[in-house]
Order: structure tokens, then C-alpha cells, then sequence
């Protein structure tokens, strides 16, 4: 038996399962956005606050304005959306920057309407 035993054992395994979650880069099968603030506006771009208002987001103007249109996309077709109709060049790593900051999460009513 390791020295701490089982107990500590176990509490490594959620630790580390916690851990793994949590750095996991998988974007959202569909996007929902999240609450937000815009705490600026400047000609090109806003400053928006999502989870705290030390961490805040400067994000063009366009994106901003596009936000609502991405609920319910897969990330696929919310690249192309902004792209094609917003003129706002995005990638999937932008995306998981958005998800990181909690202005993106996964849409919650795919979930429900699938049970």
C-alpha cells in the first residue's frame, strides 16, 4: 500500500479527473452565449465582462454585435455565419477563447430536447 493509502489514493484519482476536464480543449457540440457586460465601446472595438470584471475581454465591435446569432451553432456553421454575414473573421481557437472566458458554453437546450 502507498504511504497516505487508499483515501489519498482516491482523492489523487478525482483530482486528477477534475484536472483533465477542466484543461480539456473540446469546443461545445452547439454554442450558447453566456451573460455578459460590455463595460466599453470605442470605435472598433468593445470591452466586455464575462465572469470577472478583472479578466475583461476587448473583442471587435463586430463579434459583439454578432453574438446572439451563434446560439444554438455548431462551431462550424458559427465560423461561417460571422464570417459570411458579420464580416468578423474567426477560428476555432478564438471560439475556445470565448468558451475559456465563459462568454460561450454549450447549449444547454440540445440536451433538453434530446431527453
Amino acid at each position: 500500500m502507498r504511504i497516505g493509502g487508499a483515501r489519498i489514493e482516491i482523492m489523487t484519482r478525482v483530482t486528477r479527473a477534475a484536472f483533465a476536464r477542466l484543461t480539456t480543449r473540446a469546443l461545445p457540440e452547439r454554442l450558447a452565449v453566456r451573460s455578459f457586460r460590455v463595460s466599453s465601446i470605442g470605435a472598433e472595438s468593445a470591452r466586455v465582462v464575462t465572469y470577472s470584471a478583472l479578466d475583461p475581454l476587448d473583442l471587435p465591435n463586430g463579434l459583439v454585435l454578432a453574438l446572439p446569432t451563434l446560439n444554438g451553432a455548431t462551431p462550424a456553421r458559427a465560423i461561417r455565419a460571422l464570417e459570411e454575414s458579420h464580416a468578423v473573421a474567426v477560428d476555432e481557437n478564438e471560439l475556445q477563447r470565448l468558451v475559456d472566458f465563459d462568454l460561450l458554453g454549450a447549449d444547454e437546450r440540445v440536451r433538453t430536447e434530446e431527453s
